[in-house]
């Protein structure tokens, strides 16, 4: 795996790039990322190279899935090109991916956060005519067999368990897992729709990024993400229900929010990236005083 000093390396990067890319590279930039270094080729070339070791199979289902899908969506989607690169010093080829890049840019949280009543009612009203679109897609024809929510969670339960000092227990990272926040039938889910998945130009949403951990289970998973604040995903449920006709049990969705947040609250408390061993005891201080709040 590449070390997070070498994805600074920008001499290595573009080695890397020129490998796979069927041109010069002139220009590359760093980009946000989560479980991959992500970068901007000659600014119209996406460039990933992995930085977990599940992201790879996460890859393939997404490439193999994408044009399927494509076919049922309005707006672009990362049409993936899978390769490997050979890193100096490493026995084994490292597995990478590129696509076009998709016009727009992605909004951050803290821009988000800062849009107009309006500007939000708008953003999700295109979001869920999208979502409500990818729902109707039927799964029977992708080309791959998609995880359902169930096995997506098993193993990232386990390592949370592990990584938090089992300060999140298996009580509430089962309350998570309730399937009865909705009732329709299975669909395929995006589960990671927020503002930095998705490519915005002037207004409009022009693409979706990360189709990496989609999964099959309720339409009700769009909503998981902790991205947004609980007056906003209050309007997204809104706006959704309204547009797909879809009843959803908004109580319910609302209450794992929370939960979910702090959940990923004290992950990041625990991982030693993020913060000071001072500033991390005084968050596990305050956290187990907001777990001891809460009916688990």
């Amino acid at each position: 795996m590449l070390t997070l000093q070498q994805s600074f390396d920008k001499s290595l990067i573009c080695r890397l790039a020129e490998q796979v890319v069927s041109e010069p590279v002139t220009s590359i930039k760093r980009l946000k990322g989560g479980a991959a270094y992500n970068y901007e080729v000659n600014r119209h070339i996406i460039f990933k190279l992995p930085r977990l070791q599940n992201t790879s199979r996460e890859w393939q289902l997404s490439a193999k899935c994408a044009p399927v899908i494509q076919r049922y969506l309005p707006v672009k989607i990362p049409q993936m090109i899978l390769s490997q690169v050979s890193v100096p010093q490493e026995r084994e080829p490292l597995f990478c991916c590129f696509y076009e890049k998709i016009a727009g840019h992605p909004i951050s949280r803290n821009h988000f956060s800062q849009l107009s009543t309006a500007q939000k009612i708008n953003f999700f009203e295109q979001l869920s005519a999208v979502a409500c679109l990818l729902h109707m897609i039927p799964i029977y024809l992708l080309p791959i067999r998609v995880p359902s929510h169930a096995e997506r969670r098993c193993p990232f339960n386990a390592g949370l368990l592990q990584s938090t000092k089992k300060m999140v227990s298996q009580r509430i990272l089962k309350s998570l897992d309730s399937p009865d926040i909705s009732d329709e039938k299975e669909v395929l889910c995006h589960t990671d729709l927020h503002s930095e998945n998705l490519c915005i130009d002037r207004g409009n949403i022009t693409g979706i990024l990360d189709f990496e951990l989609m999964s099959r289970g309720s339409s009700a998973l769009e909503f998981q993400p902790t991205f947004y604040q609980s007056s906003d995903l209050a309007l997204w449920i809104d706006i959704y229900q309204s547009q797909s006709g879809c009843r959803l049990n908004k109580e319910k969705i609302m209450f794992t929010k929370r939960i979910s947040d702090l959940v990923y609250r004290t992950w990041s408390l625990f991982d030693p990236l993020n913060r000071p061993k001072r500033e991390r005891r005084a968050m596990e201080i305050m956290l187990r005083r907001a777990w001891g709040r809460t009916r688990y």
